[in-house]
């Protein structure tokens, strides 16, 4: 039995020695290929998560110091306007001393 399966083997490799060195390693690197692009599109899909994720931290992080800024920005203004109420107004002579 194993001889005959041996001898059909060998048969079979001589008359498609053409498919066993040239069709075979080609559809071999094909599926490489398809397999490295898949490979390729998941680690880009995954960077560009990370890369939304972080900008998300940042959009945030951004927006509450922007929102503190104003917060500092109108207690200025409150202040300098309870500042300017304790001063007496100019005059229209102010020029004239």
């Amino acid at each position: 039995m194993d001889a005959k399966i041996e001898a059909w083997l060998k048969g079979l490799y001589e008359s498609n020695k053409i498919l066993f060195y040239t069709v075979i390693p080609l559809l071999g690197l094909v599926l490489i290929a398809i397999k490295f692009r898949t490979i390729l599109i998941n680690i880009l899909v995954k960077n560009s998560k990370d890369i939304l994720t972080s900008a998300e931290k940042t959009d945030a992080s951004l927006a509450k110091q922007a929102q503190q800024t104003k917060q500092e920005a109108d207690q200025a203004v409150q202040q300098g306007n309870q500042e300017a109420s304790k001063e007496p107004p100019v005059g229209d002579d102010w020029n004239k001393q």
